[in-house]
């Protein structure tokens, strides 16, 4: 990979030179910026709406690297089949996640102490989030949940993850799961990771993340969402690549989900967890696409690391050929 592929999408803070040098990359593929708690990114303000609380910007929209207005098939808010008859989506032609939709309820920021990453919540105290994630050496986390990581509505210690053994400085297997000290409440929703047949080019793919807005701009704090196609799905390691269309994910989405809608349900289900920069990208930049980690193709690893960790997660398929990677896997646990 070139060092204009090399684009990280974690987002790096003071020690970010640092870890450049250890990992031979180039300064021209990271961003190093203050910590989200610093920043003026995207101003929330949560309003009253027919008695629900929402987050309202659309007085004073902020330039967003994640912004999209196209309104997606079957996402009619009018139109809710049974098994999610009471719930929210919230992307129909936003940028900034709403409280209480799915979105907001089903992914999270992993926080440590230089770095910040996205998470995918599938299970009440399991998560999965990008490998890179995980400086070498690293040994404490904690999840933040809610629209702004900034003032988050819930903070749970990271108690465990394993990183795929797999994985290299090309971003192939660019997964890691983590384990929580204790489950989240009710109103988090875990989403399921989809099946391999429901990934394909041309689906369209939901990123949510809490990084920067744009290629040089400021920390976000603020989770927000795009929508784009896949391009293609890779044949020789498990991962997918967006189309180039000035839309996608940026500093600081690193690990975050990619979602598609179940087309019966109406209903979260995941399928990545945001890796690099396009392969095909010329530059690398944000929003020329995005190389994404394919989770639908890994879920006998994703099964057998969870059962190492002591928090089995039902529903997935556990005799994919995946899981003959856990035979190398190595559990930290934090000293939170």
């Amino acid at each position: 990979m070139s060092a204009s592929h090399a684009s990280y999408r974690i987002l790096f803070l003071g020690t970010c030179l640092l870890f450049l040098a250890c990992q031979n990359q180039s300064p021209t593929g990271h961003r190093s910026v203050p910590t989200a708690g610093t920043q003026q990114g995207t101003d929330i303000n949560p309003v009253e709406d027919d008695g629900n609380t929402i987050a309202d910007n659309d007085e004073n929209p902020t330039p967003n690297s994640m912004d999209s207005t196209d309104k997606k098939p079957g996402t009619d808010p009018e139109v809710k089949p049974a098994t999610c008859a009471n719930e929210v989506l919230g992307i129909v032609g936003g940028t900034a996640v709403k409280t209480k939709t799915l979105l907001a309820r089903s992914t999270a920021q992993i926080y440590f102490p230089d770095t910040d990453c996205t998470a995918t919540l599938v299970g009440p105290t399991q998560l999965t989030t990008a490998a890179h994630c995980f400086e070498p050496g690293v040994t404490t986390a904690e999840m933040r949940f809610g629209i702004d990581s900034t003032k988050p509505d819930l903070v749970i210690p990271v108690a465990k993850w394993i990183v795929h053994p797999s994985y290299d400085n090309q971003f192939r297997y660019d997964a890691a799961v983590v384990t929580l000290q204790k489950p989240v409440p009710a109103e988090l929703v875990p989403v399921p990771i989809a099946k391999p047949e429901e990934l394909f080019a041309g689906r369209d793919v939901i990123y949510a993340g809490y990084g920067t807005l744009s290629e040089t701009g400021q920390v976000a704090g603020t989770l927000n969402w795009v929508s784009v196609k896949v391009e293609s799905v890779a044949a020789n390691n498990p991962s997918f690549d967006t189309v180039i269309n000035g839309k996608g994910t940026c500093y600081g989405d690193s690990g975050g989900p990619g979602y598609i809608v179940d087309e019966a349900t109406q209903c979260l289900k995941a399928v990545g967890a945001t890796s690099t920069a396009s392969q095909k990208s010329p530059t690398g930049l944000c929003g020329e696409g995005d190389t994404t980690t394919d989770l639908t193709r890994l879920q006998g690893w994703i099964a057998a690391s969870f059962a190492a960790l002591g928090a089995p997660l039902e529903g997935l398929n556990t005799k994919d050929g995946s899981e003959a990677a856990a035979a190398q896997n190595v559990i930290v646990t934090a000293t939170n």
